[in-house]
């Protein structure tokens, strides 16, 4: 209905198909463009608001519509974070029709949101990141622990290959400017996929970085690309020309959730089952303040705007 004209007479489902194709898809990164379309396809068009009349639509609706969202899905509960992303995508589109002259209000204002699980992050020191490090030796993917600890996101990790080591000014850097995301396939045929593993943005603008490696960690990283270099001598052509550095058998990507499996089994060998790949992040923001680096220079390496909670 992109090119159809719009009146108060549509509803929250074909309005939010024509605020994607209309105000989200040529303006937001395709990432969100993809989350976009599966929380309409996936949870709103399914659900009691989709054939409401905007000019109907009241809050009650908005917060009984949030209120289901908190079921299970698929067998597994919507995390709050999640929840929350919804509500702002539904959000977003009725602001959008209030400003269009559709809605008088925008419904969804001050829908009441369940607030966060607070659970504890563990506060890692040198010595469990050493635990971490030793734990994983003779694996190949060793040397992603060691460059998470420089600060890197999970997703930028995976997103690295052999041409994203570069030196600049005679020092050897990580060059950071894409990230791995999982993409929701719109209107996926049949027993298809409905997701795919692709390289996009990375989370921010501030995201795209260069850096420096520490003298000892790019040693081992140029030992491991070596041996990747080698494997592919062997392969009869079938390795990945510019292979990831945490990647498959050939130096295909690989997902997000087989690195978090393995750090997991990593981090329990390790006798620190509670830590996760973010809290090396956490460390890395810690160890830069406390070697005197300023909020906003460890934010530059971090890839956070200064004022984002590290």
């Amino acid at each position: 209905m992109q090119n159809e004209p719009i009146t108060d007479d549509v509803t929250v489902c074909e309005w939010g198909q024509h605020y994607i194709d209309v105000y989200a898809e040529k303006f937001v990164r395709p990432s969100t463009l993809a989350n976009y379309r599966y929380y309409l396809e996936r949870h709103i068009a399914p659900s009691m608001i989709a054939n409401i009349k905007l000019s109907k639509l009241t809050a009650d609706h908005v917060q009984m519509f949030v209120n289901g969202l908190r079921r299970l899905d698929n067998g597994q509960e919507l995390k709050a974070h999640t929840v929350r992303n919804i509500w702002q995508f539904l959000s977003g589109m009725l602001e959008r029709a209030v400003d269009n002259g559709l809605m008088t209000r925008n419904v969804a204002a001050n829908t009441k949101l369940r607030k966060p699980d607070a659970k504890k992050r563990p506060i890692l020191t040198e010595n469990d990141v050493q635990k971490l490090i030793h734990a994983a030796d003779g694996h190949k993917w060793q040397i992603g622990i060691e460059i998470l600890v420089e600060g890197l996101r999970i997703s930028e990790l995976l997103a690295l290959r052999h041409s994203s080591i570069i030196t600049e000014d005679g020092i050897r850097c990580l060059n950071i400017t894409q990230a791995l995301k999982r993409q929701y396939i719109s209107h996926a045929a049949p027993g298809q996929p409905k997701t795919k593993l692709c390289l996009a943005e990375p989370k921010t603008d501030s995201s795209v970085r260069k850096i420096p490696v520490l003298p000892s960690i790019m040693e081992r990283l140029e030992k491991h690309m070596k041996m990747q270099l080698d494997e592919a001598d062997r392969s009869y052509g079938l390795y990945q020309k510019d292979p990831f550095i945490i990647g498959s058998d050939l130096g295909e990507m690989i997902d997000q959730g087989t690195f978090r499996d393995f750090f997991i089994k990593v981090a329990e060998k390790a006798g620190l089952p509670e830590v996760r790949p973010h809290d090396l992040r956490h460390f890395a923001a810690s160890q830069m303040i406390r070697q005197g680096a300023s909020p906003v220079g460890a934010g530059r390496v971090l890839g956070d705007l200064p004022q984002t909670t590290l």
